[in-house]
């Protein structure tokens, strides 16, 4: 029997991904097949990242916002940090256990994505999750 930690980034897209892809709110075709590469990237920037030393969601997001600050203006600073907010709330959720960003797998990021796309629109909803991948693979 394959472990969480045993599992390649395939693994995650043949199984994982597959209900991201087919989740009903997805709507659009374009849009659908859009969220799964663009999660696809996320597992496997993921996958190479298991194994480091424990950073909780918080230090994870201030960490790619100081990293940020010298390339990006203070508006888009302050952009990404209003995204990445919204992760950080949905992380304090009752029903979210993410004490440790090594622990963020793709069923994880499959859930984000449906709490997400709840009353926002596709343009929102894409700029949002960019925003959180550029923040997984930093």
């Amino acid at each position: 029997k394959q472990t969480h930690n045993d599992r390649t980034a395939n693994d995650w897209t043949r199984r994982d991904l597959n209900l991201c892809r087919s989740h009903g709110s997805l709507h659009n075709r374009n849009f659908a097949t859009f969220l799964y590469l663009f999660l696809e990237q996320i597992i496997i920037t993921m996958t190479r990242i298991h194994g480091l030393e424990s950073l909780t969601p918080q230090e994870g997001v201030q960490m790619y916002l100081q990293s940020r600050e010298s390339e990006l203006s203070q508006s888009t600073i302050y952009e990404h940090t209003c995204r990445l907010n919204r992760f950080l709330e949905w992380t304090d959720l009752p029903d979210v256990e993410l004490e440790n960003l090594n622990d963020l797998d793709s069923r994880m990021c499959c859930e984000y994505l449906a709490h997400r796309q709840e009353n926002l629109a596709s343009t929102t909803l894409e700029n949002s999750m960019r925003t959180f991948r550029l923040a997984v693979e930093e």
